[in-house]
């Protein structure tokens, strides 16, 4: 709520999608773990893609526009860097356990704010800053206290 602020300005909507694209990436995130080790990464990668590709495909209609060529650029860039992601992802779950890998996801807010930074000249107000470092200092914790219950079993 520190981060969000829902009482500033802004669309409900917009909130509400943010919060839905959290929700779906926990998803990902939960089924990737459960399945990595099982099966081969680029099995698990393939089956993303294609899960990916139908649900785009049928909202596609409504918000296609034909891209010029720095628009393709963005896409093929996309497009490769999300796949090396979601590779590296799959691979991180299936030598790593989750609890242990959690910590590494604040990277997103570091490169987030630097892109907000850079492409938006913007940064985040004090209280957002609140918000992440209490995000922060409770996955750490959770981090930090695993690895002590793991040291004493």
């Amino acid at each position: 709520m520190f981060i969000l602020r829902p009482e500033a300005d802004g669309e409900l909507l917009g909130y509400i999608l943010a919060f839905g694209s959290a929700a779906f990436y926990a998803l990902y995130l939960l089924l990737t773990r459960k399945v990595s080790g099982h099966t081969a990464p680029l099995n698990t990668l393939l089956f993303t893609a294609i899960i990916g590709t139908l649900v785009m495909t049928a909202i596609l209609p409504f918000y296609w526009t034909n891209p010029d060529l720095k628009g393709l650029g963005l896409m093929a860039l996309t497009g490769i860097l999300g796949t090396l992601s979601h590779f590296f992802i799959i691979k991180a779950f299936e030598n790593g356990d989750a609890s242990s890998l959690a910590p590494f996801s604040y990277a997103e807010i570091i490169s987030a704010t630097l892109f907000g930074l850079i492409v938006f000249g913007h940064l985040p107000g004090m209280l957002t800053w609140i918000g992440i470092a209490i995000v922060s200092a409770s996955g750490l914790y959770v981090f930090h206290r695993e690895r002590v219950k793991k040291h004493h079993i």
